[in-house]
């Protein structure tokens, strides 16, 4: 009785682990886009407020949010 008390207990713990795993992986994260677009422009010490490039990507990025 005790043991199966332990092993139900502990499937729970594991089954947790994995679902806050799943959701941190859905999070939103910066795209490959950006990471591209922010690597070049810290590489090239350029202002992202003045890469085109970038202004596109923040253009994007607020309709796609909506503002």
């Amino acid at each position: 009785m005790m043991m199966a008390l332990m092993v139900a207990l502990l499937a729970l713990l594991v089954g947790g682990i994995v679902a806050v795993q799943a959701l941190e992986r859905r999070a939103p994260v910066l795209g490959e886009e950006e990471r591209r677009a922010n690597a070049l422009r810290v590489a090239q010490g350029r202002d992202r407020r003045s890469d085109p490039g970038w202004l596109e990507l923040e253009r994007r990025r607020r309709e796609r949010l909506g503002e």
